[in-house]
């Protein structure tokens, strides 16, 4: 089910003498309305827990997706910059290692095995992949291998995978750069059909090191004592009973049209950004 949930206007200019006024007065005039982005959200189940979930079921949706013509997509997934930071406090941090095993797991594994391999740590990786993708639609099938592997190594696990995804079948055979495949029942599929070269990483999980760093019989409690016995049902229930369900969120900001398949999985398309 889709449906327009909110719709939210450009904001009104502050009075004259308010706080924040003199922003207005200096930066209002340079943000012209119509180069605001344009932001939906898609909201679904973790498709890929639901086994009879087959591609064309979700043909429909993705027609309306695409309609809406994106050039931008976000994923739930962790940021390479906040993966990096959660690696440097995981030395000494028991909860920032817990985040990654549970959110990052293959990003760090194979992202370390890929810098490895090709000498470059995580920036200088980003940094070459990023003068490839300037000309990535017209890339040849060794130097878009090139472009996986730094991919990898930058924690860009996504847009490897797309990268990946663009390459002939028997290229990738011959490669074995990408180590498994991805499912992205939405993002993926979209991105190929907006010609887009890559994903953008939005979600965030670094409030969660705190919360882990509390005893286990802290959290338990603490959780009985808000939600009662439902959130022990909770996963019984969504195994149960799977469904899907699809909200749009379409806002204007910065000129950008982004469509964010969110809640559960999650990912997100922007026109203009």
């Amino acid at each position: 089910m889709l449906g327009l949930l909110l719709a939210l206007p450009p904001a009104s200019a502050a009075p004259p003498g308010a706080p924040g006024s003199a922003v207005e007065t200096q930066l209002g005039p340079l943000v012209r309305p119509e180069l605001r982005s344009e932001v939906l959200v898609v909201g679904t189940a973790h498709l890929a827990g639901i086994d009879w979930i087959q591609p064309a079921h979700l043909d429909g949706v993705l027609d309306l997706l695409a309609w809406f013509a994106p050039t931008r997509i976000a994923v739930e997934r962790l940021s390479p910059d906040e993966v990096a930071l959660l690696l440097e406090r995981a030395v000494h941090d028991r909860g920032a290692q817990q985040v990654l095993d549970q959110f990052a797991g293959p990003i760090v594994t194979h992202g370390r095995a890929m810098q490895q391999a090709l000498g470059v740590g995580r920036a200088m990786a980003r940094s070459k992949a990023e003068a490839l993708l300037t000309d990535a639609p017209g890339l040849a099938g060794p130097a878009r291998v090139e472009l996986v592997g730094l991919l990898l190594a930058a924690f860009e696990f996504d847009s490897a995978a797309l990268q990946w995804c663009y390459l002939f079948p028997e290229t990738r055979a011959k490669a074995q750069v990408m180590p498994e495949p991805t499912r992205q029942a939405l993002a993926m599929p979209l991105a190929r059909r907006s010609g887009l070269q890559g994903l953008d990483p939005v979600d965030s999980q670094y409030e969660a090191v705190r919360t882990l760093a509390l005893p286990e019989t802290v959290l338990e409690e603490a959780l009985r004592q808000a939600w009662g016995e439902e959130w022990r049902l909770a996963a019984v229930i969504w195994e149960n009973h799977p469904y899907a369900f699809a909200s749009l969120l379409k806002t204007r900001r910065r000129g950008a049209r982004w469509a964010y398949p969110a809640t559960s999985a999650c990912a997100m398309a922007c026109r203009r950004c």
